[in-house]
């Protein structure tokens, strides 16, 4: 409980998240520049979900319709 109340905050709760990448010959500083591209800047973070909506989606939509 202690690690949990560590990492939590305000308005979203336990804001901890991790990911694990198992493999060989994996480039780490390559995945690692990938996984940073993908972050919001500061600006971007302070526009909130209600602009994050209009942003461009690069996956395939998820659910079939």
């Amino acid at each position: 409980m202690k690690f949990i109340l560590a990492n939590w905050m305000d308005g979203v709760g336990d804001a901890r998240q991790e990911l694990v990448f198992i493999g060989m010959n994996m480039d780490e500083s390559a995945l690692r520049a990938r996984l940073a591209s993908a972050l919001l800047t500061d600006e971007e973070m302070a526009e909130g979900p209600g602009e994050w909506r209009h942003y461009p989606d690069p996956l395939a939509p998820w659910f079939a319709a």
